[in-house]
């Protein structure tokens, strides 16, 4: 929502494997004139990613009682890989924020993958706590 308000952004690009035309859904009629597009599925990721300047991963599952942080870095760990894959190839000199836990082992993961593709840059990879 606070993307949407801001008036630096006038597209958003909600994506999720399962529910992002509901988040579009949510988020849409509240004022601005940010154009907001919803994509769903590995089908749709590369649409989702052409052209954006920041890339925002909250993905990722919360840790559950009895997980523990290797239970939770091994699902986590496969979507932000997947999301990185995508970006190093769709928008490659965007920003990327990674909140997805643990931050401090998917953060690398990310950085892997851009070293891979050729398109790391230390100033466009953060890791943010939420």
């Amino acid at each position: 929502m606070l993307m949407k308000m801001n008036p630096l952004v006038s597209v958003l690009h909600l994506y999720d494997v399962v529910n992002a035309r509901c988040h579009k859904a949510d988020i849409s009629p509240h004022g601005s004139g940010c154009v907001v597009r919803g994509f769903l599925g590995q089908k749709e990721l590369e649409n989702a990613l052409i052209g954006m300047d920041l890339v925002i991963i909250p993905a990722g599952v919360p840790r559950k009682p009895g997980m523990t942080r290797d239970d939770l870095f091994n699902i986590n760990a496969g979507i932000v890989k997947t999301l990185c894959e995508g970006i190093a190839k769709c928008c490659p000199k965007a920003i990327v924020n990674v909140i997805s836990n643990p931050v401090n082992s998917t953060v690398p993961i990310a950085a892997e993958v851009f070293r891979k593709a050729g398109t790391y840059d230390p100033k466009r990879l953060l890791g943010v706590y939420a």
